[in-house]
């Protein structure tokens, strides 16, 4: 046997078991729903220290995602009892995160930037929170250094109606920020509300460095169907020609045709002429537009 091996082979006999060798972060981790009362016995002292609750919190964090997985999978082999158990275990955990309200809302948060079942287990459990915790940790993060945490902030704040108007100005703020992950996260935020100010940002992120914010503004204004976004709509569409971007294109057409109710090619002078050619008529009512049968598509 080599030399090296001994000393881990005689701590491991003498111990029984290779938990010893874990950290007190990981056994602390475990006895959330192994043994209850170890926890409650344990955690006043061992997350007394920041860092270690962190990791406490993250640990618990990952197990949660984990047993969601497995329930999921259950419920797809139509193993109900097994289903119940993940379900039954994962409950204790969101439970004893939900002690640790501040932490846990911080860690959610930053989780929620993600992507996959992460999002949505995070917003879960942000929803066991007090609200007032979940708000605070979302703004902070609005200015963290990490993209996915500012995503993560918009995504948490889009889910609080009470708090419509400080969400749109959330939003709004961060359609600057320096992250194309974040802009985009705030145009699929602002495409949530119907105000002219939020129209009034999505217009502009269409002039977005990166066509793939562009184009969730795009999307967004189209659902709008308001003549006052077609001409900014068409000016997309010719970006995106310009760039040859089929992504691009395929998203300005759908914003447009989504936005007019009509089905023009890809050819913004089509779009253009439509436009000028259906406005309404010096004193007609505003409610009913008057509109020109559709033009020929260019040749």
């Amino acid at each position: 046997m080599p030399r090296a091996l001994v000393p881990l082979v005689f701590v491991v006999a003498a111990c029984g078991s290779v938990q010893i060798l874990r950290s007190p972060t990981e056994r602390l981790i475990d006895s959330i729903g192994e043994d209850p009362a170890a926890w409650e016995a344990s955690r006043e002292g061992a997350l007394s220290d920041p860092s270690t609750r962190e990791a406490v919190v993250r640990g618990a964090f990952d197990r949660v995602l984990e047993l969601d997985r497995a329930a999921r999978a259950a419920e797809k082999a139509n193993d109900v009892d097994a289903r119940d158990r993940a379900r039954l275990e994962q409950s204790r955990y969101e439970e004893e995160l939900s002690r640790d309200g501040e932490a846990a809302a911080r860690h959610a948060v930053e989780r929620a930037g993600g992507a996959g079942p992460e999002v949505r287990v995070a917003l879960a459990l942000l929803g066991r929170l007090d609200e007032a915790l979940v708000v605070a940790a979302a703004r902070d993060a609005l200015t963290a250094d990490t993209a996915s945490r500012r995503r993560g902030a918009l995504r948490v704040l889009e889910q609080k109606p009470s708090r419509v108007e400080a969400a749109l100005d959330d939003a709004i703020a961060r359609t600057a920020d320096e992250s194309w992950i974040v802009r985009r996260e705030a145009a699929t935020a602002l495409a949530q509300d119907r105000s002219v100010r939020s129209g009034t940002a999505l217009a502009r992120l269409l002039a977005d460095r990166d066509l793939l914010v562009a184009r969730e503004a795009a999307l967004g204004l189209g659902r709008r169907h308001a003549r006052e976004w077609f001409e900014p709509l068409i000016s997309f569409l010719e970006r995106a020609s310009a760039s040859h971007d089929p992504l691009a294109t395929d998203a300005a057409i759908t914003a447009l045709k989504e936005a007019t109710g009509r089905d023009f090619p890809p050819d913004p002078k089509v779009w253009r002429r439509w436009v000028e050619e259906s406005r309404p008529l010096p004193g007609a009512a505003a409610s009913a537009p008057q509109t020109a049968p559709a033009p020929e598509p260019s040749r």
